[in-house]
Formats: structure tokens, sequence, C-alpha cells
């Protein structure tokens, strides 16, 4: 019993000298449904943190592609709005959701995309 409350009290004493935000890291999962609502495995996925960047497809984070629960999950990101390109065989999302909200800082963000043709 001793060591159980020893080892608490060391992990509690560790938890108070890290740094909130380097606990968790920014990310971000993405899931890539159809119109259909049906998710899509092997999606494409590309983010950008800039309008610019995204319309002339450079710089991009990625590509990364969706697993079989049509999700994908990008690390290490900044706390800002990213625009992102999804696409697979003749679906994409041009011209429906193609930029996220502002991501929060050190939480697990989430966003669906639709892709459609």
């Amino acid at each position: 019993m001793k060591k159980y409350f020893l080892f608490i009290a060391i992990a509690t004493l560790c938890m108070a000298f890290i740094p909130q935000g380097e606990m968790i890291k920014t990310s971000l999962v993405i899931t890539v449904l159809d119109d259909l609502g049906t998710i899509q495995e092997g999606a494409e996925v590309m983010l950008f943190e800039t309008e610019s960047d995204y319309a002339e497809l450079k710089n991009a984070i990625g590509p990364e592609f969706t697993n079989e629960k049509g999700k994908v999950r990008f690390s290490d990101l900044k706390a800002i709005d990213y625009f992102l390109q999804v696409k697979k065989d003749k679906k994409s999302n041009l011209f429906g959701g193609e930029k996220t909200g502002k991501l929060e800082d050190g939480k697990y963000n989430k966003v669906n995309v639709i892709i459609s043709e």
C-alpha cells in the first residue's frame, strides 16, 4: 500500500513539472466519407497552412492515406486553420469543405470531410 501511494506521489510530482502544451501535441484526425456517408479507405489527404499554398499545391503536409476506417491522423500541427485536399479516384472535396476551423492547441481535433464526383 505504501508503494502505491509513493508511486502516485512521484507521478503527480513529475506531471507538475511537465508544461501543459507538451503533454498532448496538437493533432488532427480527418474522417473521409463519400456523399452517401460511406467510409473511404485509401483516400489521399494533404494539408496546407495557407490558401496560396493550397491553390498552388505546394508546401503540403502529407500526403497521407486513410485507413480501413476512413481516418488519417496528422500530428505536431500548429493551432491554425488548415486548407485540405482530399481525393480518391474521381472523387474529391473540391467545392465542399476545403478548410478546417482553427485547431485547438494541445488537443486532439477531429474533422469529417465529404468527397464526391
